[in-house]
């Protein structure tokens, strides 16, 4: 109770004086019912409430990100995109590469992610799930994700079997706009079979349906037969032939001829 000669607000500031918290404690509880009582003191007379916002700790100066390192700063990293049937010697080419480029590059394909079981392989064998439902979306995926790490200023060397023409265009569309050096590897058809033979994890099938559609829709910065020279040899022809790469690319060619310029 307040006697009778101290006025309303006194009191109540008063109390809040003896009831407020520490400055890095939360209005709440208790507190909040004496500021309830308090909102009915006189604006002139009525107490700032203020809450202490505590910075976050500074990060060690190792940790700190400088400007230039943001990620919306960073330049595109370059693609080499090896395009050729399965057994086509893409694999082995990517790892020369990977080896002679002067740059450090990524080395990614289709071959990784299974390896790496990113798929329920086992379920999609028992037929618990269907792949001819699943492959669209997954390759969608593994095309979208290219760009992704390009623009995170990394250089990728891709192997891919580019099946369609529709993938072809949506490879155009994905990589619009990144520095991107093409070169389709050949191999005649005997060869492949006998490659997928050898390999023994390669049916013959997929050799053949790759070689009949697979440079059908598209041109190329480089091109050769895998039959003719060793990978090792193909490397460093491909490293100084990428060296010297001028634009257009063959994949602003294309882009420029889909859209009738």
């Amino acid at each position: 109770m307040r006697p009778r000669d101290v006025p309303l607000h006194e009191a109540c500031r008063s109390r809040y004086r003896r009831l407020r918290p520490k400055a890095s404690l939360s209005w709440s509880g208790r507190r909040a019912d004496s500021w309830r009582v308090c909102s009915s003191w006189p604006a002139s007379a009525r107490p700032r409430l203020t809450r202490t916002v505590r910075p976050p700790a500074m990060a060690h100066s190792s940790d700190t990100v400088t400007s230039n390192e943001r990620p919306g700063a960073l330049p595109p990293g370059k693609i080499i995109l090896l395009n050729g049937a399965s057994s086509s010697g893409k694999s082995s080419l990517a790892t020369i590469l990977q080896a002679i480029l002067p740059a450090p590059f990524w080395h990614i394909s289709i071959d990784h992610l299974v390896a790496a079981n990113v798929l329920p392989q086992p379920r999609i064998v028992s037929g618990e799930f269907k792949w001819h439902e699943l492959r669209p979306q997954f390759f969608e995926g593994f095309h979208r994700c290219l760009p992704a790490l390009a623009l995170g200023s990394n250089n990728l060397i891709v192997e891919h079997i580019v099946e369609t023409e529709p993938w072809m265009n949506r490879l155009l569309a994905l990589l619009a706009g990144i520095d991107v050096y093409f070169v389709g590897l050949h191999c005649a058809l005997p060869e492949l079979e006998r490659r997928a033979i050898a390999r023994g994890s390669r049916k013959l099938k997929e050799a053949r349906a790759d070689y009949e559609v697979t440079h059908t829709f598209s041109v190329y910065d480089f091109e050769v037969d895998t039959a003719c020279a060793q990978p090792e040899e193909i490397g460093t022809a491909l490293v100084s032939a990428w060296k010297e790469r001028r634009r257009p690319s063959a994949f602003e060619r294309m882009a420029s001829h889909d859209k009738g310029q």
